[in-house]
């Protein structure tokens, strides 16, 4: 991907399942359905975009990806390690084989049920002006504090504009459960009331939003927090007891995702990626500063809920 630069989504998740179905079969390891490794090629593609290596233009079935810039970038607490995100050509591979006494290569964590990601690359230094001359060095940028950056520039989520309501004599249309976080069938009578839905239209599925009696289009991410119930809080934080600063993780309840550029915000506080809580299956996102959770759940019209650490169990 790093060679190649960009390319069509639908060819690249292709070509992620048969890299692995390749993989499996070499391993003698069970084998996997073709429908489980489309979604797990879509969950792979979609870490790569949350710790900055690519990014995804999404247009009706035309999306289209590249890779981003490398750039180095400073971590939230970081004691003296960078962060290198963006693509990773073969000039660039070599260039840290160069620097190996600087370079710390780290095995992201992942599932069963998941592709291996990519290795996360840091770097260690001792001022700032050194890890700008590191950069140099490597041929790469350099931005300092990237995700509390990018979570200055989120914007606040919105409906999407106007469209015209599900067609009646259409697929079945569905509405989103807040309560439940998942969509149920509606009989027509009971579109009129306020909420998210959803109906196939030539194929896709149409995501759209019904607010004072007029509608707008959203997207599946957006519209199950733009639909949320006011005192829903489906994003939380908790402070790590071990941190010396504000810093701690985020919890997203299980059921609701987050658009790319809130998970992009948090993905690169660490550059590995968010986790899947074992029992109530909510992702977290781990080393985050309480200022950029804040940043973020108020982009997402939501309130951040501040866990204490005896909670733990609970979440």
């Amino acid at each position: 991907m790093s060679e190649v630069g960009s390319g069509a989504v639908q060819n690249l998740r292709t070509h992620i399942a048969w890299v692995n179905r390749t993989n499996s079969q070499a391993d003698h390891a069970q084998d996997v359905s073709e429908n489980d490794l489309r979604m797990r090629s879509g969950r792979w593609l979609r870490d790569q975009i949350t710790v900055g290596h690519i990014d995804v233009e999404w247009d009706r079935g035309k999306a289209r990806w590249r890779t981003a810039p490398p750039v180095l970038t400073t971590i939230p607490g970081g004691f003296g390690y960078a962060l290198l995100t963006g693509g990773r050509p073969a000039r660039l591979d070599d260039a840290l084989t160069e620097n190996e006494a600087i370079v710390h290569r780290i095995c992201r964590p992942f599932t069963d049920n998941d592709f291996d990601p990519p290795t996360a690359v840091y770097i260690s230094y001792q001022s700032g002006a050194d890890l700008a001359d590191i950069a140099s060095g490597l041929g790469v940028g350099f931005v300092p504090d990237a995700a509390q950056r990018l979570a200055e520039s989120l914007e606040r989520i919105a409906p999407g504009p106007p469209c015209a309501p599900p067609v009646m004599d259409g697929s079945p249309v569905e509405k989103w459960n807040p309560g439940k976080l998942r969509f149920d069938r509606v009989d027509l009578s009971s579109v009129r009331t306020p909420g998210m839905y959803r109906q196939k239209v030539l194929g896709r599925q149409r995501h759209m939003l019904r607010l004072n009696d007029a509608w707008f289009l959203t997207s599946r991410v957006e519209g199950a927090y733009l639909a949320a119930h006011p005192l829903a809080n489906h994003i939380r934080w908790r402070r790590d007891p071990a941190s010396q600063e504000d810093i701690g993780t985020v919890f997203i309840d299980a059921g609701m995702s987050l658009p790319d550029p809130q998970r992009r915000v948090l993905g690169l506080c660490t550059g590995l990626g968010p986790k899947v809580g074992k029992q109530s299956r909510n992702t977290r996102y781990d080393n985050v500063p309480r200022s950029v959770a804040d940043v973020v759940a108020a982009s997402l019209r939501q309130k951040l809920s501040t866990l204490s650490s005896d909670e733990e169990e609970m979440v």
